[in-house]
Parts: C-alpha cells; structure tokens; sequence
C-alpha cells in the first residue's frame, strides 16, 4: 500500500468520492469540462459575428476566469462541474474567435503561422501548469491562481 502526503489535496477526496459510482463521477469531471468547449462552439461563433468578435472575445475571455475563480469556491461537486462546464463553454469562444481574430490580421500568405500560435500559447499555457502545480499542490490555489490570471489578462486586451 501506497501513502501519499498530498492526498489531502485531491479535489474527489475533499468531498468524499472515493467509492462505488462517486468516484465514476468525479473521473467524469473534465469530460463535462470538454462537453461545455463543445457546446459553447455551436454559440460564440454567432455571438461574435452578431456582437463583434474583439467585445465577444474579451467576454469570453473574462468569463472564462471568472467561471475557473468561482470554481475554487465550490461547495460541492455538482456546483464544481456546473462551474467548469461554463468555463469550457467560454473557453470555446476564446480559442474560435481567437482564432479568427488572428487569421484577419495578416494576408492570406501569413495565416498558417499565424493560426499555429495559439497552440503555443496552449504548450506554453500547460507548461506553466504543470510549474504552477509542482508548487501549490492544492487545486484550489491553482485555481485562484489561474482565474485571477485570465481576469487581470483581459484588463489590457480592452484598450
């Protein structure tokens, strides 16, 4: 038997999920996360063409972190995956119209390397993570921490 010291700071132990179909859910947790990428897919892209795509991207953008912030807050995992799954949904609209965004900005010459970046910001992004976690060692710092990051980040795209 294995005994680890940062068990303490696994989400599905804080709440008691260890057993029976519990624990089923709470492996479940990032593939709701993924459901709500995909359903925000089917909105943002018309929101941004109804809206403007910068204002729809800064909204998304600032949503995204506030939904992961108040994610940190959960009382319990219901609320908790409610919260992620309208975190992917405005994570959809950041990297769709993100995306565009970019492409409209260069010729149609520059648009393949233009449209690779943001999977490195998405590589750079997972780095940082997984430093950020060597660290903390608590999701719910993480999550702070990464929240209050997407917020602050939205304040100077808006100028």
């Amino acid at each position: 038997m294995y005994v680890f010291d940062c068990l303490l700071y696994l989400i599905y132990l804080q709440w008691n999920m260890t057993c029976g179909p519990s624990i089923a859910a709470a492996q479940n947790t990032q593939a709701l996360f993924v459901l709500g990428v995909m359903i925000g897919s089917f909105f943002v892209g018309g929101l941004g063409d109804k809206f403007g795509r910068f204002p729809v991207v800064l909204a998304c953008q600032f949503l995204c972190g506030l939904f992961g912030l108040l994610s940190s807050f959960a009382l319990n995992w219901n609320v908790y995956v409610g919260l992620r799954l309208m975190t992917g949904f405005f994570l959809s609209g950041i990297i769709i119209i993100g995306f565009v965004l970019t492409s409209e900005l260069v010729g149609p010459s520059k648009r393949g390397v233009i449209g690779a970046m943001p999977g490195l910001a998405f590589a750079l992004g997972i780095s940082t993570l997984s430093l950020v976690s060597w660290f903390t060692k608590d999701w719910k710092v993480m999550s702070i921490i990464f929240g209050i990051v997407g917020i602050v980040c939205t304040i100077p795209c808006y100028w």
